[in-house]
């Protein structure tokens, strides 16, 4: 939507435009709400360049090529002011091109480290004994495998696609083998395009997942893998420890706020130091007296 609303002043506008990826030939529109003092003005450009007379508010591309592949935007003016929207990139891909990940047997591995991935299920098939995902029936699917490092939880989400996406996770290395482990056709917080699954993943074995489109559709893929298995990481307080004549000296750096200091004569119960440290040049430090009897101190970040 694009507001243009106060003309006594120079006003900024909000434009959409949504990713597209379209096959060779077929039909692609661009369209633009706007709203204001009128006359307004409307200029589509095309990698940055005018498009000639394209000045309305919907931008029709007719038999779409890959030359037509792109980013587009449009200013949109009147005597308030002008401003330009953000881009809109259009993918255009021979027909008789299929994504690599296309067939299960050429799935993409997904690395540990990796999260996220993208694609594409535009002019994807679907291969004899391949089930249904989601209950729905298989038409434009691709394939991912990840492995999970560890058990715990894991959510997977289409978050981010372009079109209204099937989600299913499986087990097994053949199509003839797949048992379901978990599958979505929407996600009831994220309304919309966006399917979710969570699952208990087991350490060490390798999950298949399959992105198909609702009733056919297809275009951007994006696949987000959450490890929600993975330990949360306890930082680390670097400490100095001395002794100063009947002293026991600990030192940190200034950097590190909300510092406690607690003792304890077992490891069991812990209470805090009532003493305030003394600063020297880049470290906070604090003398404890060195008593016959044995104590424990630890430092702890609120």
């Amino acid at each position: 939507r694009v507001p243009l609303l106060n003309p006594k002043k120079k006003e900024r506008f909000r434009c959409v435009l949504i990713r597209r990826c379209a096959p060779i030939g077929s039909t692609v529109a661009f369209v633009i709400a706007v709203s204001g003092t009128e006359p307004i003005q409307i200029q589509w450009k095309f990698n940055g360049t005018d498009i000639r007379n394209q000045t309305n508010r919907v931008l029709e591309i007719n038999s779409v090529s890959v030359a037509d592949s792109g980013s587009y935007s449009v200013v949109v003016s009147n005597s308030a002011g002008s401003d330009l929207s953000k881009v809109a990139t259009l993918t255009v891909e021979d027909s008789d091109v299929r994504p690599s990940n296309d067939d299960f047997a050429n799935r993409l591995l997904i690395s540990s480290p990796q999260i996220s991935v993208s694609g594409s299920n535009v002019n994807a098939t679907t291969e004899p004994g391949e089930p249904n995902h989601a209950n729905k029936a298989s038409s434009k699917s691709v394939w991912w495998s990840w492995t999970a490092s560890s058990s715990g939880n894991v959510t997977m989400s289409t978050a981010g696609s372009s079109f209204d996406t099937l989600l299913a996770v499986y087990e097994g290395l053949s199509l003839e083998s797949l048992t379901t482990i978990a599958s979505n056709d929407g996600d009831p917080d994220a309304p919309g395009l966006t399917s979710r699954v969570t699952f208990d993943a087991i350490a060490g074995v390798a999950y298949q997942m399959a992105v198909d489109g609702r009733f056919g559709t297809s275009g951007d893929v994006v696949l987000t893998i959450t490890d929600l298995s993975k330990p949360h990481e306890v930082p680390k307080i670097p400490v100095q420890v001395a002794t100063s004549g009947l002293n026991l000296v600990l030192a940190w750096p200034k950097t590190i706020p909300g510092i406690v200091i607690e003792e304890s004569d077992d490891f069991r119960i812990w209470t805090s130091v009532i003493m305030t440290p003394l600063a020297e040049g880049d470290d906070n430090f604090l003398k404890l007296p060195i008593l016959k009897s044995s104590k424990f101190y630890r430092l702890r970040q609120q």
